[in-house]
């Protein structure tokens, strides 16, 4: 366990490397138990405290994975001997099962993945457990385990595997070779300059050529070697000054771009003159422009590598699967044959701009630079719950309800 100060709080956090022997489908290394004062209070590491408002603690390791519907287990630090067209799952450790995955990152190279997970809430106020759970050559590691109140989805990303950030309800977290560190204390201070009293809560975290973005509801902060600052998206921005009716709008999705960053959202009811639509909104570096791509909300941007976007919404089958934004401002339904007029793309993932992937529940597509076409997703997933895909240098990762963990070589 290694203990470091960060922004404003020190915290208690599990940092773990490479795990050697470690059991299929657990947890490796369990921490010590240890203490630390906190902003006043005490955060528990080891077994954890219910309800320590912002707390960190490790993970405890209990009882051996294994496989179901057929499919091959991956053994422990062994690379799959399976074939490069067929699907493998690495069984979820005892650990997070139950839990709902919401994000994920891979460390460029091989096999060197990041998973984020939430647990159901508990007590009274209810308290989640967010888990960071890493795969290394077949070893799972718990790199993170922290207490929240908040109901914002744990999210991650990083520019290598010494540099990766975390956002976990009221926390930012950033993640060096050895440790993670709290590292929220001046995006605390910029909101604070601006609007004294009001608590940040942290939606998404993404990293890209731009720098460190980081969203939280109306609220975006971005980070380059100049420092922190922070911007106000208000709803007149989005929606024109003719429907000023605060609390119109909500973020729900980002990414990085060259210059800046997009940000994807809800327009909710506005004086019965706009219905749920979904909205993106990139910024240049100078200027905001907003694009309705449809009804429902963004779930899902992908850069398309030639200065546009692919854009996944949700609207209960009202959408076409998914949209692409050109670097002009064109817009254009997508949708892949296959895929039923539900399907809505929840996850939208890169390996270069000719290997880009789209999932839907238990349906998934490829783009090959020409043509979106449907792919076979993992055999007894179904559709429940959201999908999260990511990839590296090796495999293509499918991650669905359970959560379940499978990957296919790419």
């Amino acid at each position: 366990m290694v203990c470091k100060a960060g922004g404003w709080w020190a915290v208690a956090i599990v940092a773990t490397g490479l795990a050697v022997g470690c059991e299929r489908g657990t947890l490796d290394k369990q921490p010590p138990d240890g203490r630390l004062s906190a902003d006043g209070g005490i955060v528990l590491s080891g077994s954890g405290a219910p309800g320590v408002a912002g707390g960190a603690g490790g993970v405890n390791t209990n009882g051996r994975a294994t496989g179901s519907d057929g499919m091959p287990v991956i053994p422990a630090c062994v690379v799959s001997s399976r074939a490069p067209d067929a699907w493998s799952e690495a069984t979820a450790p005892g650990e997070i099962r139950g839990s709902r995955a919401t994000d994920a990152w891979a460390a460029p190279g091989r096999d060197n993945l990041f998973f984020a997970a939430v647990s159901p809430p508990t007590g009274d106020p209810p308290i989640v457990s967010v888990q960071i759970a890493r795969w290394t050559a077949g070893c799972w590691t718990a790199d993170l385990r922290w207490s929240t109140s908040s109901t914002s989805a744990p999210s991650l990303a990083g520019s290598a595997g010494d540099d990766i950030w975390a956002t976990v309800g009221d926390a930012v977290l950033h993640r060096d070779a050895t440790s993670w560190t709290r590292a929220d204390g001046q995006l605390r201070t910029l909101l604070a300059a601006q609007h004294p009293g009001v608590a940040p809560s942290f939606d998404a975290v993404r990293v890209g050529e731009s720098g460190v973005w980081v969203m939280g509801g109306r609220f975006v902060w971005h980070h380059d070697p100049r420092g922190w600052r922070m911007f106000e998206v208000s709803d007149e921005q989005i929606v024109g000054a003719a429907y000023p009716t605060p609390g119109t709008i909500r973020f729900t999705a980002l990414r990085p771009d060259r210059a800046g960053v997009v940000l994807g959202g809800a327009i909710d009811f506005v004086g019965g003159a706009i219905l749920e639509a979904a909205f993106v909104c990139r910024y240049d570096g100078n200027t905001w422009t907003p694009t309705v791509v449809g009804r429902g909300r963004v779930t899902a941007l992908e850069s398309d590598g030639a200065g546009g976007l692919w854009v996944g919404a949700s609207s209960g089958g009202g959408n076409p699967s998914l949209w692409h934004l050109d670097g002009a401002g064109a817009l254009a339904g997508i949708p892949i044959e296959g895929w039923p007029l539900s399907a809505e793309t929840q996850a939208l993932w890169a390996g270069s701009v000719d290997d880009i992937w789209a999932a839907s529940g238990a349906y998934l597509a490829h783009w090959d630079g020409s043509a979106w076409t449907s792919a076979a997703a993992p055999p007894g997933v179904d559709n429940s719950g959201a999908t999260v895909l990511t990839g590296d240098g090796g495999a293509l990762w499918f991650v669905s309800a359970g959560p379940r963990f499978f990957r296919i070589a790419r």
